[in-house]
């Protein structure tokens, strides 16, 4: 909403802090999340990864990148300095180690959706430092459906008719699905980079987001903020008016963070 009123009503505010912004709302709730649903799922409709598989890259994550502090200080320099194949589990090892199939999920929801020929269909996925609270089932035992939970978005929204949680789970993330969707994009997305009128009047911007956040992957108000940077003549001039800022997140502070 914030990101709203600054690009569609740039006059009604001075003054507008945007926390968290759900910026590329359409294809947050209709690709994104299905998305990490939808990997996560085996042939029989369990779950392959849960919270504690998760909760093992994190810690390993931490201990990697930031072992005396134990908090993601940036998760984008340990992405890089981190390797995710180190919790792999070796020969014999059951334990306190991943598979190569949970392995290859965890991955996934890292990478963010894609298309079977590898385009994006998001900026990026889920940052490490948000495994804690990624909404991951607790054993493998649980039935889960690829509607997750948006299928109401889904369902009412970008089909226009109810489809029911059946027509969820048989949705592919082909180009006519995304097409569908994207008919959502001109009500729900605020992501028009050009702040030029919100500037004119005098208006000021500060954008966060948590590090940690497991509901709107920081990578997407990363990708909007340096749009408006390019779009408004660099950092410089950007900064004069609109300034975004990343809070380091940990286990505790995950939920707060989000």
């Amino acid at each position: 909403e914030a990101l709203t009123e600054v690009q569609r009503y740039p006059q009604d505010f001075n003054g507008v802090l945007a926390g968290a912004p759900a910026s590329i709302m359409t294809e947050l709730n209709a690709v994104l999340h299905e998305y990490e649903a939808d990997v996560n799922i085996d042939s029989a409709g369990h779950p392959i990864v849960t919270e504690a598989d998760a909760e093992l890259v994190g810690k390993a994550a931490l201990e990697a990148c930031y072992p005396k502090v134990g908090i993601m200080l940036d998760y984008r320099s340990c992405e890089r300095k981190f390797n995710i194949d180190t919790v792999l589990c070796r020969a014999g090892e059951t334990k306190n180690c991943l598979t190569s199939t949970q392995l290859a999920v965890m991955k996934k929801i890292y990478q963010g959706p894609v298309t079977a020929t590898g385009q994006q269909l998001f900026p990026g996925g889920y940052p490490l430092g948000s495994e804690w609270g990624l909404n991951l089932p607790a054993t493998t035992t649980t039935t889960l459906t690829k509607g997750g939970m948006m299928s109401a978005w889904l369902q009412y929204f970008a089909f226009e008719t109810n489809i029911g949680t059946t027509g969820v789970d048989a949705e592919q993330f082909t180009a006519a699905y995304f097409k569908q969707i994207e008919k959502l994009a001109p009500f729900w997305d605020a992501t028009d980079p050009d702040l030029s009128p919100f500037e004119q009047s005098g208006g000021k911007l500060i954008m966060w987001q948590g590090e940690s956040d497991w509901s709107i992957p920081t990578i997407s108000s990363i990708a909007y903020y340096q749009a408006v940077v390019k779009a408004m003549g660099g950092i410089a001039s950007t900064q004069g008016f609109a300034r975004y800022y990343l809070l380091p997140g940990d286990r505790k502070s995950t939920r707060l963070n989000s």
